[in-house]
């Protein structure tokens, strides 16, 4: 909690604030609790919680609305007076993140993690263009993270994004074998360096995915599955998304994921890297050297010529 005092406290009297504003370790403590209450049970106002009619007495018994407000203005966790030169676009915001990351990478490992962007919401307008946009997201405006979590949801290590400075704001240093990688691939092999368990594989889309990126984690012993985009993935001889599309609707269109003619296609390359395409509503493209083509299994799929879920393989 000192980390987050002090800086306040110190902002408080750089801006002159109050003469008697000077914060506590317990005071941030309990503000810190308050704020999960809220966003926890939320209220359609911040007055709600000590209005007489909607008192919260969990929020209102602890801390005064004044003094609540108050903190809330001046709550800093870091030195303001060092901000110039720094490229680091998260400065005031680094030391708090820093404690997380760490905290999520002493969590116990799993040997199958999944990278994925996340949305941190954020709906004001100061931010600039650390606020993105990202339209197939719950919440679609806010600051992006890349996560590397577990099936249960975990996150076990995580990068803010602020464009082509992320790396070295987070002070990452890259090998020679990852300056020659692009920006996003630069990314999920600093995130994989922190997979311990000696077996372990990563899952991710297509996004993120390209044969370098694969072929580097390979040579580090990490296993990839990741769908791909067809620019991503070298020149494979496989038949292409265009043909597979035009072959696979003749009259009687193929199901989508039939194992029948020109449906999918596939070639194992001389590292040992599996190169999939079948037809989906569109053609999709998987990369991996964690899995093969056996077993073939079954799931429902919804299909549009029958109106209902179909057996697809």
């Amino acid at each position: 909690m000192n980390n987050i005092t002090y800086p306040t406290n110190l902002y408080a009297t750089q801006k002159d604030i109050a003469s008697n504003f000077a914060t506590t370790e317990e005071d941030i403590m309990v503000f810190i609790s308050i704020l999960i209450y809220m966003g926890i049970v939320e209220l359609p106002s911040l007055d709600d919680h000590w209005a007489m009619t909607t008192r919260v007495p969990q929020v209102a018994n602890l801390m005064s609305s004044k003094r609540f407000r108050l903190l809330r203005r001046t709550i800093h966790f870091n030195d303001n007076s060092q901000l110039g030169g720094t490229i680091d676009r998260f400065y005031k915001f680094r030391p708090l993140f820093s404690f997380l990351t760490d905290a999520f990478r002493h969590e116990p490992q799993t040997p199958k993690q999944s990278i994925d962007v996340v949305i941190v919401e954020y709906k004001g307008k100061t931010a600039g263009n650390l606020r993105q946009y990202i339209k197939n997201k719950p919440d679609k405006w806010g600051f992006k993270l890349f996560s590397k979590v577990s099936k249960d949801g975990l996150i076990h290590d995580m990068i803010l994004y602020q464009g082509k400075t992320t790396l070295p704001a987070h002070g990452i240093p890259l090998s020679p074998e990852q300056d020659v990688l692009g920006v996003i691939s630069q990314i999920v092999s600093v995130l994989a360096r922190t997979m311990t368990l000696s077996s372990t594989a990563i899952f991710t889309n297509n996004f993120f995915t390209s044969i370098e990126l694969v072929r580097y984690l390979q040579a580090k012993g990490i296993r990839y599955t990741g769908t791909a985009r067809e620019n991503r993935i070298g020149n494979p001889p496989l038949k292409s998304a265009k043909e597979m599309e035009k072959k696979a609707v003749p009259r009687a269109p193929v199901p989508r994921g039939s194992a029948g003619d020109c449906t999918y296609d596939y070639l194992t390359t001389d590292d040992g890297i599996l190169v999939l395409r079948w037809k989906d509503n569109e053609p999709v493209t998987v990369l991996s050297t964690d899995l093969g083509l056996e077993p073939v299994s079954k799931c429902k799929k919804y299909s549009k010529d029958t109106k209902r879920k179909e057996d697809v393989e």
